[in-house]
């Protein structure tokens, strides 16, 4: 199993066309941990993936990616996690 930071690597090697590119990985809820990231670093723009769920997994299991937007002191992005990688 790749540890959290060889997998942030792999996904950063594949990304071009983009000047700047931070990563960090934080313990926590991450939708509390996302906002507050955003907001100490004054973040211009957060891209979160999303599993598109809905009806009762939605009820259940909440959404990351819907709080971020719903709290984000930024504009955000969401993009649908293919099912390949989910």
């Amino acid at each position: 199993m790749k540890s959290a930071g060889q997998e942030m690597e792999k996904l950063k090697s594949e990304i071009s066309g983009v000047k700047a590119i931070e990563t960090r990985i934080a313990h926590g809820t991450a939708y509390e941990e996302i906002i507050r990231t955003a907001r100490d670093v004054k973040a211009d723009l957060i891209v979160i993936g999303t599993h598109g769920r809905r009806g009762v997994d939605h009820l259940i299991f909440g959404s990351t990616a819907e709080r971020v937007v719903r709290d984000a002191p930024c504009p955000v992005v969401t993009v649908r996690i293919p099912e390949h990688r989910r």
